[in-house]
């Protein structure tokens, strides 16, 4: 791998010794520009590696401000799990039906391949960046999803990814804001330089990103985002002991980030929220949906093109969308009746079943979908669409989308520092808990009908 074991010993003791936390009172908050919260994302966290446990990391980071803060022992993401809508939960407090964002990509139904969410403008309620800045707090952004274009983020680093729209190191430099990118190059990360592509120099640079960022500029709301571990986990499954030393890295990238706080002389009026957006399960089976709709004749497709289409499907990883173009009730039973009567695999087990709209609504799902495709025993989707059989083997080891009930899409949360109690462990929490939590301790309101004020954890 690409980093030596890393070990830790001691830091808990580091931890206690310096802890000088003012917290806030919990009837009155009110903006304050020398609070800090920073929020730093794991992508496809486990709690297991943070509770008790043979996976818990020993000597870590993780362990040390768990026993310093509070906890969950599990965070539940929304409907679909991916990284993209629940990071959009995380940042709005609301459902997917209310934020619209509905996968990774938006639904592109020319190519089949949309763009990635990556643009505030993509959301469609009120994220906390703009809260806060309204608020008159600084907000800073690093890979944070859906932030490109935004206007109240004042350092911005969006994260993208490279596809047929545009190459990811230029759109990051058209987006990125407040001099980030000439910071870095000054402090010797220029950004030419990072292979975005490998995941552990990427989070090597968003964190030295961070670390530079708190040290000049000292944000009161700082969003980090770091990718290894769900690369990892796609390609290798859930349980592949590998997982361990990209643990360590990012681990690292945690300790990095707090100690620079103290190097800025801001640690002791600093709130550290570390969290996942998803679990992951392994798979070994994927299904194309959108083959299965185009050899019935619901969608056409020719030369890299759609051509026309009554029914489309979009991946959502171990779930899948299926749309509509028209609301029409024959339409909708000949397609459900399509998906139903395809839902055994060659044991004669079911591969999936079929959330209804009906359901999909109590979940708070993508509002426009018809139904969708719930993964089971190993199964997950694909957007492909091509010739002979739309069961395949599936590339990856493991993937993610799952209904948020299933316990391997539980994700992790560790809070630890100002305003925050010692010792509180709490059984389940929702990712839409934490923006309403985030702006509580920066002192202004946020108000959702989805998501809470953790005040458990809070002094």
């Amino acid at each position: 791998m690409y980093a030596k074991r890393i070990r830790l010993t001691g830091l808990l003791v580091w931890i206690l010794a310096v802890f000088v936390w003012t917290g806030p009172a919990l009837a009155q908050p009110r903006p304050a520009s020398e609070q800090h919260v920073i929020v730093i994302s794991i992508d496809g966290l486990l709690p297991e590696f943070y509770l008790p446990g043979k996976r818990e990391l020993k000597d870590s980071t993780l362990l040390a401000l768990r026993d310093a803060g509070s906890f969950a022992k599990a965070m539940l993401p929304v409907y679909p799990s991916v990284t993209y809508v629940s990071h959009a939960s995380l940042s709005t407090a609301v459902l997917p039906e209310k934020h619209g964002i509905t996968a990774n990509n938006a639904l592109d139904t020319r190519t089949g391949d949309g763009r990635g969410n990556w643009y505030a403008s993509d959301l469609k309620a009120q994220p906390v960046w703009d809260a806060a800045k309204r608020a008159g707090l600084t907000v800073g952004s690093i890979s944070w999803p859906t932030t490109a274009g935004s206007k109240s983020i004042d350092w911005n680093v969006p994260e993208f990814w490279t596809t047929r729209y545009a190459q990811e190191p230029a759109l990051v430099r058209k987006y990125a804001s407040g001099g980030v990118l000439e910071m870095m190059a000054k402090a010797g990360r220029k950004l030419d330089n990072v292979h975005l592509n490998i995941m552990p120099p990427r989070d090597s640079f968003m964190a030295a990103t961070a670390v530079e960022l708190i040290r000049l500029k000292k944000p009161n709301l700082l969003l980090v985002h770091l990718i290894d571990l769900d690369h990892e986990q796609h390609l290798e499954g859930r349980d592949w002991p590998g997982h361990r030393e990209v643990m360590e890295r990012l681990d690292a990238h945690v300790r990095e980030i707090v100690a620079a706080t103290r190097a800025a002389g801001i640690y002791g009026r600093t709130t550290f929220i570390i969290l996942g957006d998803h679990g992951t399960t392994d798979v070994r089976t994927s299904l194309a949906p959108n083959t299965l709709l185009a050899q019935e004749g619901l969608l056409r497709y020719r030369d890299g093109k759609i051509e026309a289409w009554d029914a489309i499907a979009q991946n959502t990883g171990g779930s899948a969308g299926v749309y509509l173009r028209e609301n029409n009730k024959a339409l909708l039973r000949r397609v459900s009746s399509l998906f139903e009567k395809n839902r055994l695999g060659a044991d004669g087990k079911p591969m999936y079943r079929l959330i209804d709209r009906d359901e999909l609504t109590r979940l708070g799902g993508p509002a426009a979908a018809a139904f969708y495709l719930e993964g089971e025993n190993g199964t997950m989707f694909s957007g492909s669409i091509g010739t002979g059989s739309w069961i395949r083997r599936s590339a990856l080891r493991g993937n993610h989308g799952f209904l948020p009930s299933k316990p391997d899409m539980h994700t992790g949360f560790i809070a630890f520092g100002r305003g925050v109690r010692k010792g509180v462990t709490m059984d389940t929490i929702r990712v839409t808990d934490v923006a309403p939590t985030v702006a509580y301790l920066l002192g202004f309101p946020f108000e959702t009908p989805h998501g809470r004020i953790l005040r458990e954890i809070l002094k």
